[in-house]
């Protein structure tokens, strides 16, 4: 646009402003304001099992209860986890070695300890050579045998006895996930329960272990089963050898639902079928929440079912795995919903009654205002809030990108000779700051530039006898200059400027006249 108007002395400032409100961001969880609440989870009893929210209030009160567990045993006890680490537990447990008690120990140690000079920082290696540790020091004195896929997590106490107990935990047998740093649950096991886990456990003792721990540092292959043992029925929802009834109650239950389903997990895969499951039940018209970890893998699993309605939200230590139905039918479980969890690996599962539910349904409303974050299929950047997860090239995980409201430019000073010179303005939308792999955005742009006006120099006189329709000047033997007062005269003086080779300038602003002010302060400093 054609400037217009008076023109003033002195420096000129043009600013655009641009919008980058559509700028894709593709799928991206965008972070909320997490709600911190003094209220604290607390264990509750229905009338067939105890349900131990785990969290750092709680995680010593859980702890207690299974060393106290593992101290009043008589002959024997059995412990699943996918990763252990020395605590108040493992020494009850050596404790009970040493006064006579079997103890079996089931963990996948391999995988994790293969892959640690490749994947793991330091603080996991650190970490993982603890587990290292903590396996020789038992070897010897607990049987220890060891599969890649061994995922479940239980302790059972005296399960062959008739009056066994057990416990059924989403978190391992680490100090971090007992005392409370991820969002985790565990329940007692009924009588029956405890006789079927147990009958998992001996199946997974014999026929699915790859190796045992029998002397420090040596890993055996496992002999083959005796004929004299007797494995027994697994009647709880499990994933084993020959086994996938967990994934067909979570089928079952997906199902089944009428109004809101609630799914939460550590992962979830678009190769287990649980997201297909989820789509169906979205097209019935079933509410959909899930909650679960913000990162890459899950990302891409979910972004399909946000799209068609679904709510996910995320917080990056949530590990508690369970499945809620219409609030009074609900499947805890040691397993994420993916392939591996619920077709091919080791894992276990608890169905709870309407009372055991209501309260699973409580403990995950009280965690929902702590999720930081939320997935947005096909995020815009004017949707985004001030920062946010989401890939960009190049990376293989999710990146926190920072964004922020106006991106500032300012070009400078241009200082015209004449006013007929092009007057460079401001980019437009060309000139954005965002990129595809930037790990700052900015919602606006606004660049600025200045120009500074040419002005009649001091020195120029009146050009003799110029009788043009512009007052033209000339510095004594020099240049020659043609004065206008508006931009809409600009245009007009230029065949005047060009005859003359002239430059097109404005007239200085005259001083202010200050000396009257300035000698009534002197008067009145004399006038005492």
């Amino acid at each position: 646009m054609a400037r217009q108007g008076i023109i003033s002395e002195g420096t000129e400032t043009e600013a655009i402003e641009v919008s980058y409100g559509g700028f894709p961001l593709g799928d991206a969880w965008v972070h909320r304001n997490p709600v911190t609440t003094n209220a604290t989870p607390l264990p509750f009893r229905s009338r067939r099992r105890d349900i131990y929210p785990i969290s750092t209030d709680t995680g010593q009160t859980f702890i207690d209860h299974l060393i106290r567990q593992v101290n009043q045993a008589k002959e024997v006890i059995c412990l699943s986890s996918y990763m252990i680490q020395e605590s108040n537990l493992t020494q009850a447990l050596l404790a009970a070695s040493s006064r006579g008690l079997r103890v079996y120990v089931l963990t996948s140690g391999e995988e994790e300890l293969a892959r640690m000079d490749t994947e793991m920082d330091d603080v996991e290696k650190a970490k993982v050579e603890g587990y290292r540790q903590l396996l020789n020091s038992m070897a010897g004195r607990i049987l220890i045998r060891t599969a890649p896929h061994f995922h479940a997590k239980f302790l059972l106490i005296d399960p062959h006895s008739g009056q066994g107990e057990g416990v059924m935990m989403t978190c391992n047998a680490t100090i971090d996930a007992m005392t409370g740093r991820n969002f985790e649950v565990a329940v007692s096991l009924t009588q029956d329960e405890t006789i079927s886990f147990f009958a998992q456990f001996v199946r997974a003792f014999w026929q699915e272990a790859k190796h045992e721990l029998l002397r420090p540092g040596e890993l055996s292959d496992v002999h083959p089963t005796p004929e004299s043992v007797s494995f027994g029925g697994v009647t709880h929802p499990a994933t084993l050898r020959g086994c996938t009834t967990l994934r067909g109650r979570v089928e079952q239950l997906i199902a089944s639902a009428q109004k809101e389903l609630v799914a939460t997990g550590w992962t979830f895969g678009s190769d287990s079928g649980v997201t297909a499951a989820l789509e169906k039940a979205l097209e019935r018209g079933v509410t959909v929440r899930i909650f679960t970890r913000p990162v890459l893998g899950n990302t891409e699993a979910l972004a399909a079912l946000v799209a068609k309605g679904a709510h996910v939200f995320g917080h990056d230590r949530y590990h508690a795995k369970a499945l809620i139905v219409d609030s009074h039918e609900s499947l805890l479980m040691t397993s994420n919903f993916t392939q591996r969890g619920l077709g091919e690996g080791f894992e276990t599962g608890i169905e709870l009654d309407r009372e055991e539910s209501e309260a699973l349904v409580g403990l995950v409303r009280s965690w929902e205002p702590l999720c930081e974050w939320e997935l947005r299929p096909s995020l815009s950047l004017s949707d985004a809030t001030n920062v946010i997860r989401k890939k960009i090239p190049g990376s293989k995980k999710l990146e926190t990108v920072e964004v922020i409201d106006l991106f500032t430019k300012d070009f400078g000073v241009q200082s015209l000779v004449s006013l007929d010179e092009p007057v460079r303005h401001p980019p437009a939308e060309s000139s954005s700051p965002n990129g595809p792999a930037t790990t700052k955005l900015y919602k606006r742009g606004r660049f600025t530039s200045r120009t500074s006006l040419p002005i009649l120099p001091v020195a120029a006189i009146p050009f003799p006898g110029a009788q043009e329709e512009f007052p033209h000047f000339r510095i004594p033997k020099g240049e020659h200059f043609v004065v206008v007062s508006s931009w809409e005269d600009v245009e007009k003086a230029k065949p005047l400027a060009a005859k003359w080779k002239a430059r097109i300038v404005i007239r200085p602003t005259p001083p202010k006249d200050i000396s009257a002010s300035q000698g009534s302060g002197l008067d009145h400093s004399h006038n005492r």
